[in-house]
């Protein structure tokens, strides 16, 4: 919620510390009422975080004074002293013209600032008595001559024994505010002036009285040549005895403000004569020799026993010894047949030249022209070696052979080789840090941004940001390509708006032309499509967008997000996955896809699946072998694991329920949805199946063992029972027989007995 603070206050404020009467309390007073200004309510009551500022203009500039006060509102209304926390300086209110900001947090500061006005305090400033100020009534340095016209001061203003230093800002007192023949000891406190006080060239034999100046008016040390006119004081102004050591500050006494005692004689310095206990001329027993000028006048020669200068030193080691820092404003040269043509330039060691502003060469060459190090750019650095050229504004060589930075039509900027032989860092920002004939960036009217080389040989970086880290013959031609390192790898072919972001980490002879393609190694490998990549091997190929191929040999994933792996693998449609495990090591011999989104696995040792850790067993009967025991053969035999050692709580079988549980479980024909209708299958479902006879793990799948022992079971009852009726029908049929044989005798006696008859 921004807030609106509509102000009625009263201002009082004081410029001075003092106590003394007509002392004003040093703090501003404020009233003030914030309101709502959507609604212009007032704010709800509350403690709001407030921050007063002064202003020496009504819009932007910088805060005289800031305090920040937690205020409690009462219907929007509010009342604060200010300055309690943090007084305001003496100098706020110097000028005429301040300005009062509020900044209720976390709004900004209102606007417009309010204008400060005067205050009652301040109505006595326009009616002073004549010598009515004295000390009592100034403030610690608050006369300054921006308060006094000039000439107006004269002893009828002020009170004896007033002035001191404590009353008057530092060195605010000069010629042009006081009357001639003003100031007298009488109006000076005791020892009270020194050079603090007192503006350099102020005080003439005109300012002072004659003879008024003694010992008791003048603070030790004080008195210096910068204090006093030149010439302008003479023994009339100074009484007897005045001056002395105590007065004079030190430093302040120069060797050409001392008149000789004698006639000096060259080579002649100050000495202390421990006879007459006092200083006279005399010879300089600790040193000897002097210099004389070529023809010319060019340079200087020293004549003395060693020709050397020492500088902090007794006994020079060279011609020139300095204990210490050497200044130099301008440009240096310290070598043999160097060239300085640049501002503040630098050039050391043999027919180097330094001609860009702030050059630095810091040393190498050689013997002749051919070996010179040249720093051409503004700023531009050659650290030493021989024959390197920093072209470019701000380009550096650490050091080598034959190096150039910032080289071409267009020289960039920055560039930087930090050693090694024949390496050109032409584009802007461009680095090489070291090895043989390598190249960052091109040379022409348009030098790309930012290419880099680690080292190696014969390496280039062409595109924009592109890195080669080391190798041989290395190409990193698109943007932001990377090259880690191997021999003869490109990295992008460098077309505008391609192939850019394309790595390969190393190897020999890899290619990595897709964008943001990456190659990890290898040999001979190539990543065509767009975000494609090949993890290593030999002659490997990733084409489709997307696309990988894990490794081995002449492996190629064609389709987009494809992936193939092994040994001449073919991954020739989009999705697919080709694995091939073969050591055939036959280039013809290879295997490949047939449709979109296959997975094609290829075993020349079969294949085992497990979910341990363990060593896969050998076997080649197995085409599929699983750690479970279930295997499917070389044949296409699916064999399931049986062994009783894997098998606890055997149960007998009622086969008469069993085969009643078969005869409730529907059978039917159907297919499955996710196949074509044309395809059926004739089956139970996992509902019915566990529903009548309670095996398996769900109601949504069948294993293939249980519909086998189910079978298996019915079987044996099935037999069991046809055991019984063929033993039934057996004795069925035996009763037959015997009574067919007694019906035959029956008839065959019934027959003879009718034949007698």
């Amino acid at each position: 919620m921004r807030r609106n603070g509509l102000a009625a206050f009263v201002l009082l404020i004081v410029l001075t510390a003092s106590l003394a009467a007509f002392a004003t309390p040093k703090f501003i007073h404020y009233q003030a009422a914030l309101t709502d200004p959507n609604t212009g309510n007032p704010v709800p009551d509350n403690t709001y975080s407030m921050t007063f500022r002064i202003y020496e203009v009504d819009f932007g500039g910088t805060p005289m004074w800031a305090e920040t006060l937690s205020v409690a509102t009462k219907n929007g209304k509010f009342n604060v002293k200010l300055g309690l926390v943090h007084p305001p300086s003496d100098t706020v209110f110097v000028e005429r013209d301040r300005w009062l900001g509020l900044t209720v947090s976390p709004d900004p500061e209102m606007s417009p600032r309010t204008a400060i006005g005067a205050v009652p305090y301040a109505f006595m400033a326009g009616n002073v008595p004549d010598t009515s100020i004295n000390a009592s009534k100034l403030g610690k340095e608050s006369v300054g001559k921006e308060k006094i016209k000039k000439y107006d001061i004269d002893s009828t203003l002020i009170a004896e024994k007033t002035i001191g230093k404590d009353k008057i800002r530092l060195k605010d007192i000069d010629s042009t505010l006081i009357a001639d023949a003003t100031i007298g000891k009488d109006k000076i406190r005791l020892k009270d002036i020194d050079s603090t006080l007192i503006a350099d060239k102020t005080i003439g034999k005109d300012k002072i009285r004659l003879k008024a100046i003694d010992s008791t008016l003048i603070a030790d040390k004080t008195i210096g040549k910068d204090k006093i006119r030149l010439k302008d004081i003479d023994s009339t102004l100074i009484a007897d005895q005045t001056i002395g050591t105590d007065k004079i500050a030190d430093g302040s006494i120069l060797f050409s403000d001392i008149a000789p005692n004698g006639t000096p004689v060259a080579g002649q310095i100050m000495k202390w004569s421990a006879a007459k206990a006092s200083w006279a001329l005399g010879d300089d027993n600790t040193g000897a020799g002097g210099w004389v000028d070529d023809p010319g006048g060019n340079f200087i020669k020293l004549v003395s026993s060693t020709d050397s200068v020492g500088i902090g030193v007794s006994t020079p080691s060279e011609k020139l010894d300095v204990n210490g820092s050497i200044l130099v404003r301008d440009k240096a040269n310290i070598g043999n047949q160097n060239v300085n043509t640049g501002s503040y330039a630098f050039v050391a060691g043999s027919y180097n030249s330094a001609l860009g502003d702030f050059s630095v060469v810091a040393g190498g060459g050689g013997a002749g022209g051919v070996d010179a190090n040249e720093a051409q750019g503004t700023g531009s650095v050659v650290c030493g070696g021989s024959a390197n050229l920093a072209n470019g504004d701000y380009s550096a060589i650490g050091g080598g052979r034959k190096n150039e930075a910032g080289t071409g039509a267009a020289p960039g900027p920055a560039a930087t080789v930090g050693g090694g032989e024949n390496n050109r860092a032409n584009g802007l920002h461009s680095t090489i840090g070291g090895g043989l004939n390598n190249e960052a960036g091109i040379s022409g009217p348009f030098p790309v941004d930012a290419p880099t080389i680690g080292g190696g040989m014969n390496n280039h970086a062409e595109g924009p940001y592109s890195t080669v880290g080391g190798g041989m013959q290395n190409l990193a031609k698109s943007d932001h390509s990377t090259i880690g390192g191997g021999w003869g790898n490109e990295a992008g072919t460098g077309g505008p708006g391609m192939d850019e972001g394309a790595t390969v980490g190393g190897g020999q002879l890899t290619r990595a032309y897709g964008g943001y393609s990456t190659i990890s190694g290898g040999q001979q490998n190539t990543a065509d499509g767009d975000f494609a990549t090949v993890c290593g091997g030999t002659q490997n190929r990733a084409q489709g967008d997307r696309s990988t191929v894990a490794g081995g040999h002449g492996n190629s994933a064609l389709g987009n997000y494809s992936l193939a792996a092994g040994f001449n693998a073919r991954a020739n449609h989009d999705g697919s996955v080709v694995i091939v495990a073969t050591n055939s090591g036959i280039d013809a011999d290879s295997t490949r896809s047939g449709q979109v989104g296959q997975m094609v696995l290829r075993a020349d040792g079969n294949f085992y699946l497990t979910n341990t850790s363990e060593k896969a067993p050998g076997g080649t009967s197995k085409f599929l072998n699983t750690s479970t025991g279930a295997y499917l053969t070389t044949g296409g035999t699916w064999t399931n694991s049986s062994d009783r050692d894997l098998k606890e709580n055997f149960q007998g079988i009622d086969g008469r329920e069993l085969l009643e549980q078969v005869a409730r479980l529907p059978i039917t024909r159907w297919n499955d949805k996710v196949e074509d209708k044309d395809i059926t299958h004739i089956g139970p479902v996992a509902q019915d199946f566990l529903a009548i006879f309670g095996v398996g793990s769900d109601d949504k799948t069948i294993s293939t063992i249980d519909p086998a022992g189910i079978a298996l079971a019915a079987i044996q009852e099935l037999l069991k029972q046809s055991q019984q009726k063929t033993a039934r029908v057996e004795q069925l049929e035996a009763q037959m027989e015997e009574m067919e044989m007694l019906m035959r005798q029956l008839l065959e006696a019934r027959s003879g007995a009718e034949g007698k008859k």
